[in-house]
């Protein structure tokens, strides 16, 4: 720490990790109505994107012959636990509301304030 400003420094973005094994078949990766391209890696597909805090997260992921094997918000682990699978597309969705509030209620953590 160099002064005391940094203490102040808040990060105003999510960090969205994707990992997606792929079988067979194409993966399409939307992230808040915007398409992403994905880099092939060992594991499959992966994908990294930065959103910002005070947006609502919605992730649909339609495949032939894939499985969403990770997804990480900030280095917390949503996949498998939350999220939806139906016959070729796996959908994450905040409910309209700012990630860390969703968090909050999804994990029983209670109430955050709004901003």
């Amino acid at each position: 720490m160099n002064n005391f400003y940094e203490l102040l420094a808040t990060d105003l973005t999510i960090a969205l990790e994707l990992l997606i094994t792929v079988h067979s078949g194409n993966v399409e990766i939307v992230i808040n109505n915007q398409p992403q391209l994905a880099q092939q890696t060992a594991n499959g597909v992966m994908v990294c994107v930065t959103l910002p805090l005070l947006q609502p997260i919605d992730v649909n992921v339609r495949h032939q012959g894939a499985y969403v094997s990770s997804m990480l918000l900030d280095g917390w682990q949503a996949r498998p636990q939350y999220g939806i699978e139906h016959p070729g597309l796996w959908q994450f969705t905040t409910n309209e509301q700012l990630f860390y509030h969703w968090k909050h209620q999804a994990t029983g953590q209670g109430w955050l304030l709004r901003p």
